[in-house]
C-alpha cells in the first residue's frame, strides 16, 4: 500500500484553510482582509480538493491505470493550480506599499518557497494524463509522497510566518 503512504503525505501537506472558495486577487488584499486570512482562502479549495483526492487515491493498487489516476488526480491538479496563481498574486500585492498589515520580506521568501513546492506537486500530477505506456503506481507514489513532504514543510513554515495554527493532520 505504496499509495496510502504517499497520499497521507500530500493530505498533510495541505495548508489547512478555510472551506470557501478561492480569493479574488485582481482586487488584491489590500483592505479586506489579513494576508493570514487570505492565505486560508486561498488553499482551502485546495484542501478541499486533496481530501477527495486522498479518498480516492486510497483504493488504488498496483493495477491502477494511469488514465484512472489522471481522472481522479484532475480537480486537484485544477485546485493546486488555482491556489499557486492565488498565492503568487496575493504574494505580489502584500508587497504593495499601500496594503496593511504586510507581513515582512522572509515571510514573502517563505511564501515563493511554497509555491516551488506546490509546483512540484502539480508535476507529479499533471503527467500521469500523459502516460500512455508505463505507468507505475509506485514510482509515481514515491514522488508524491516526497513532493508533498516539500510542500508540507514549506506550508509549516508559512503558516508559522502568518501568525496561524498548525495545519490539521488532513490537510495541506
Amino acid at each position: 500500500m505504496i499509495v496510502l503512504a504517499a497520499t497521507a503525505a500530500l493530505t498533510v501537506a495541505a495548508c489547512a484553510g478555510s472551506p470557501s472558495g478561492g480569493v479574488n486577487t485582481s482586487q488584491g488584499l489590500v483592505g479586506t482582509m489579513t494576508p493570514g486570512q487570505g492565505y486560508l482562502q486561498i488553499m482551502g479549495p485546495a484542501n478541499q480538493a486533496a481530501h477527495r483526492f486522498n479518498k480516492t487515491a486510497s483504493t488504488y493498487t498496483d493495477t491502477t491505470t494511469a488514465s484512472v489516476v489522471a481522472r481522479d488526480a484532475a480537480p486537484l491538479e485544477e485546485a493546486i493550480r488555482t491556489a499557486r496563481n492565488d498565492l503568487l498574486s496575493a504574494n505580489v500585492n502584500w508587497r504593495d506599499r499601500y496594503s496593511s498589515p504586510r507581513p515582512p520580506a522572509h515571510t514573502q521568501q517563505d511564501v515563493k518557497e511554497l509555491l516551488k513546492a506546490l509546483g512540484g506537486l502539480y508535476g507529479d500530477l499533471v503527467p500521469v494524463g500523459a502516460a500512455k505506456t508505463s505507468f507505475s503506481t509506485a514510482n509515481w507514489t514515491r514522488q508524491l509522497a516526497h513532493d508533498g513532504a516539500r510542500a508540507r514543510a514549506a506550508a509549516t513554515i508559512v503558516r508559522a510566518d502568518l501568525r496561524l495554527p498548525p495545519a490539521r493532520a488532513s490537510s495541506f
